[in-house]
């Protein structure tokens, strides 16, 4: 099973970013320790708490997200600079 490229964390709560080389995808889940049997348990259901701390860790994997994709959107409008600037240069006359 593959790995997550970078999870964020807290109390139980957890968002993935995964990456299958095309595109990337963000999952959320939510775990526990059953008291009774002490194994890990998947949750189907959050709190009013949750919502908050679930908030916060969608703001921190947006912010991410913005930080890794901004050097291409600059790289791109320096790119479409260059053309603009390379066709307004030809002299063709139409």
């Amino acid at each position: 099973m593959s790995k997550p490229i970078k999870t964020w964390r807290e109390k139980g709560l957890e968002i993935a970013l995964w990456d299958n080389g095309k595109n990337k995808s963000y999952t959320w889940r939510k775990t526990y320790k059953n008291k009774e049997t002490g194994e890990y348990v998947v949750a189907k259901a959050l709190f009013k708490s949750d919502l908050k701390i679930l908030a916060e860790l969608c703001d921190q994997a947006y912010r991410h997200a913005e930080v890794q994709e901004e050097p291409f959107q600059t790289l791109n409008a320096k790119v479409d600079e260059i053309i603009d600037k390379l066709v307004d240069d030809l002299d063709i006359p139409f």
